[in-house]
């Protein structure tokens, strides 16, 4: 193969490379969404309008709905309770280093964990972990601290 040869082949590979990432590659592909309201849409598929057969009874923390469902498969009718209970945010952030950070997040609980449970994951990150993180966790646990205090 002579050096003519080898510039022809570099040009055609060149040309075919170029081909490539202007037709070949399609379209990107969009982020991945959540669907927060998954559960909700689930609720609104087993309960057809008119179907609810008893008023709503009030306590002081959950409603409770009897709801008449028709079960696709078996073909009967069934009453099942739904519960709709008052949402609660447990999300706790504090601010460090001009960022906002999720505490429960940052300690590697869930959120609304116990604070014996709390504590020890604090510790367990203070004792395993680097010295310079340390106002970093400490921050986390005293916001913690601070909304435990403030619901007594």
């Amino acid at each position: 193969m002579n050096s003519q040869q080898l510039l022809y082949a570099n040009i055609i590979i060149g040309i075919l490379f170029v081909a490539y990432f202007l037709f070949g590659r399609g379209k990107q592909r969009q982020p991945t969404q959540l669907n927060i309201k998954a559960n909700e849409d689930f609720k609104k598929s087993l309960v057809k309008t008119g179907q609810i057969e008893a008023a709503t009874h009030k306590k002081s923390f959950q409603q409770t709905k009897l709801v008449q469902v028709l079960d696709p498969e078996i073909e009967t009718q069934s009453i099942v309770q739904l519960k709709d209970y008052k949402a609660r945010n447990l999300s706790i952030y504090f601010v460090y280093n001009g960022h906002e950070w999720e505490s429960h997040e940052v300690l590697g609980v869930p959120q609304g964990a116990p604070l014996p449970t709390v504590t020890d994951a604090y510790q367990k990150l203070i004792k395993n972990s680097d010295p310079s993180t340390f106002e970093f966790f400490e921050s986390a646990y005293q916001s913690i601290l601070k909304r435990w205090r403030d619901r007594l």
